[in-house]
């Protein structure tokens, strides 16, 4: 499958970063999960942005990830920070970034509807007092 407008500069490291925690593997564990070979290494330049994978490494990362090529060309600046939870189970870090990325994905496909469909959603965050003098 050719696609005339890939750009390999407007590939995100980031996005494959969060790809793959949304799915739990590990580089090693994408790498045996794609049918190719492609080693860790590679996967973690790709992450980084010290390299940038060709369209049929691009192809093969997507369906290895259950995404869409275009997921890893989203421009993204949401940022989730210091995530608390109320149950006293003890999550493993594999488990909480899993948790940060999804929450980030689903944050990111809600905003893109609103913005296809031109709803306006004031947000005021409670945690911020205002000063009423």
């Amino acid at each position: 499958m050719k696609n005339n407008n890939y750009n390999p500069n407007d590939f995100s490291g980031q996005r494959l970063l969060g790809a793959r925690k949304i799915s739990g593997l590990t580089l090693q564990g994408l790498a045996d999960k794609m049918n190719m070979e492609i080693s860790k290494q590679a996967l973690n330049q790709f992450e980084k942005g010290q390299s940038k994978p060709t369209e049929k490494v691009l192809i093969a990362l997507a369906d290895a990830l259950n995404t869409p090529v275009d997921y890893f060309f989203k421009k993204t600046d949401i940022i989730i920070e210091n995530i608390e939870f109320r149950r006293k189970k003890k999550l493993t870090d594999k488990e909480l970034a899993s948790i940060k990325y999804k929450a980030i994905s689903y944050i990111e496909k809600t905003l893109e509807i609103e913005g296809i469909l031109d709803i306006k959603n004031l947000f005021i965050n409670p945690q911020i007092r205002f000063d009423t003098s």
